[in-house]
Order: structure tokens, then sequence, then C-alpha cells
């Protein structure tokens, strides 16, 4: 388990800056949510993928976040694995990593990779 951790940490981290995020969503609090389907790994019944939210409204003073999850696609469950807040929009600006990933709807999110990689 811990070197499957560190295996994804180190995807994240070296992912972190790169790809290009496709807008998912938007709410009506003011996130917009985006995924990076060049992250979107399968692994053993697990999805695994990096996920942008962007405020329009701060969020404990910072304006978005990029956190790395775990899902399941048969029971769509999802857990948040890391994740980093950034003072700018799109994950640009200081950044400090999050103890607590922020709320997502990370269920509707990962209900829309599911039906994507699978068609």
């Amino acid at each position: 388990m811990k070197k499957l951790f560190i295996f994804l940490l180190s995807i994240f981290i070296s992912l972190s800056s790169y790809g290009e995020f496709k807008e998912i969503g938007a709410n009506n609090q003011g996130k917009t949510y985006y995924v990076d389907n060049e992250t979107v790994i399968e692994d053993n019944g697990y999805i695994y993928f990096l996920m942008l939210t962007d405020y329009r409204i701060p969020f404990k003073g910072f304006l978005s976040d990029k956190t790395y999850m775990k899902g399941s696609c048969s029971g769509l469950r999802y857990m948040p694995l890391s994740a980093t807040a950034y003072k700018g929009q799109m994950g640009r600006g200081e950044s400090q990593t999050m103890p607590d990933p922020p709320p997502h709807i990370s269920h509707l999110i990962l209900l829309g990779i599911t039906q994507a990689s699978t068609s």
C-alpha cells in the first residue's frame, strides 16, 4: 500500500504542471470543475485522475485547487488522495498542500469519466 501511495504521489507531482484540463461542469456556488484526461489511469477496478477546481469566490483564501482522486466506477465512490490549493485561478500562483481536500462534486465527475472510458 505504501509503495502504491508513493507511486501515485510521484505521478501527481510529475503531472501537476502538465497536460490540459477539460471542463467537466460547474455548480451554482461558483465552482468550475476540470479533469486532465491525460492523467486518467484505470487499475484493478479503480480509476485515478487529476481534477482542478476553480473558484469564482475564494475558498479559505484560495482561488483554485488540484486534487488527485481515486474512484470506483462500479460503486461511483471516490476518495481524494492529495490536494494542493493555489492563490491564483486555474492552479497558478502560490501553492499550499491541503491536509483535508475540499468538498467536490466528484461523484458526478467520476460518472462522466467512467462513461467516457467505457465508450
